[in-house]
C-alpha cells in the first residue's frame, strides 16, 4: 500500500508543477521537490505547515481562495479548483492554477486529508492580462478607452442614481491639435497626448475616471460631483495645461484644451443624454474662443431626457 501510494505521488507530480498533501488534524502539509523548486527553496526548505503556503498567498486573492477551499471541505463544491498569486522565496508573485480534493475523511464526514496538484500558469496569465489590457486600454497613452467607457459610464450612471448623488461628465478636446501634428510630427503630437494624459491623471481623484475618448478628445467621469466641484476641478486642469512646460516638444507654441461638461441628473438621466450635453458644451466652448471651461444648460439637454423637476 506505500509502495502504491509512492508510485501514485510519483506519477501526479511529475505531471503538475508540484504536488501537497495536506494533514487536516495536523495543519502538517507535504509539498513536493517540484513545488519547493518552482517557488524557489531548496529540497530542505519550506517548513511542512499550513502557514508555509497560507501566509504567501496574495493579499487581493487570499478572502476567495480560503473561501473556494472553505466550501470544498464541507462538501459544497466538488473539489478545490482556484488561480490565484502565489509568493516566492524572492518575494515574486507566481500565478498558480491550484486544484485538490479532500481524499479521506472521518466516520463523521469531517475531512481529514486532502491532495492537490499546482500549475504554474504565470506566462498564460500574463498574456491573458495582456490581451484584456489592450482590449480595454489605449495603448499610446495607457488611459482606458472608448469602448471601456461606455461600460463604466452605465456602471456609474447606474450606481450615482441608486446612491442618489451626482455624475460628473466632461469631455475635452485638445486645441488646435492638427496644428502640432502638421508643424512638428505626428511623433511630437503623440508625445504630447502621453503628457496631456499623464498630468491630467495625476489630477484627478482616485475615484474619478479618465479616458482618451478618441483622437485628441479625452472624457472624464466625476462620480459624487456636483457642478461647482466639478467646474473646480475643470479650470485647475484646464490652468496645468496653459501653464504647463511644453517647450521641450513644441517650442513657443501653447497646449491648450476646451472643456465641456455635464451634471446628472441636472442634464441628463441616460448615457447618451450626458454625453450630447457634455459634448454640446464642449461645442459651445470651442465657438468661444477656445481654452475655456462650459457647463451645460438646459438648453444643452436632450427634451426627452430632462428631469421631471425642470420639464
Amino acid at each position: 500500500m506505500l509502495e502504491r501510494d509512492a508510485h501514485v505521488r510519483f506519477a501526479l507530480n511529475e505531471a503538475s508543477d508540484g504536488l501537497w498533501d495536506w494533514n487536516v488534524a495536523t495543519h502538517e502539509v507535504f509539498f513536493s521537490p517540484q513545488l519547493k523548486r518552482m517557488l524557489g527553496y531548496g529540497p530542505h526548505e519550506m517548513t511542512p505547515t499550513l502557514e508555509s503556503w497560507s501566509a504567501n498567498v496574495h493579499s487581493d486573492d487570499k478572502d476567495r481562495v480560503f473561501l473556494v477551499l472553505q466550501q470544498h471541505l464541507r462538501g459544497q463544491r466538488e473539489r478545490y479548483d482556484v488561480q490565484y498569486r502565489l509568493k516566492n522565496r524572492n518575494g515574486h508573485y507566481l500565478w498558480v492554477n491550484d486544484r485538490g480534493r479532500v481524499c479521506e475523511r472521518d466516520a463523521e464526514g469531517k475531512p481529514l486529508r486532502v491532495v492537490g496538484m499546482v500549475q504554474n500558469i504565470t506566462d498564460q496569465k500574463t498574456l491573458e492580462l495582456q490581451l484584456m489590457r489592450q482590449a480595454s486600454h489605449d495603448s499610446l497613452t495607457g488611459l482606458r478607452n472608448r469602448g471601456d467607457s461606455e461600460a463604466t459610464l452605465l456602471n456609474l450612471v447606474n450606481t450615482c442614481r441608486r446612491l442618489d448623488v451626482p455624475l460628473g461628465v466632461c469631455m475635452f478636446d485638445l486645441d488646435y491639435f492638427k496644428n502640432i501634428n502638421d508643424v512638428h510630427g505626428h511623433l511630437v503630437g503623440d508625445q504630447v497626448l502621453v503628457r496631456v494624459a499623464e498630468r491630467m491623471s495625476g489630477l484627478v481623484r482616485s475615484t474619478d475616471s479618465l479616458f482618451r475618448w478618441g483622437g485628441e478628445e479625452f472624457l472624464l467621469l466625476c462620480p459624487g460631483t456636483g457642478a461647482e466641484a466639478l467646474e473646480l476641478l475643470l479650470h485647475k486642469l484646464r490652468d496645468e495645461l496653459a501653464c504647463g512646460e511644453w517647450s521641450d516638444l513644441v517650442g513657443t507654441d501653447p497646449v491648450t484644451a476646451s472643456f465641456g461638461a455635464a451634471i446628472m441628473p441636472a442634464h441628463g438621466a441616460t448615457t447618451g443624454a450626458l454625453l450630447l450635453a457634455a459634448d454640446t458644451a464642449l461645442y459651445r466652448a470651442k465657438a468661444a474662443g477656445r481654452n475655456q471651461v462650459v457647463m451645460a444648460t438646459a438648453q444643452d439637454c436632450a427634451p426627452t431626457d430632462l428631469p421631471s423637476a425642470a420639464a
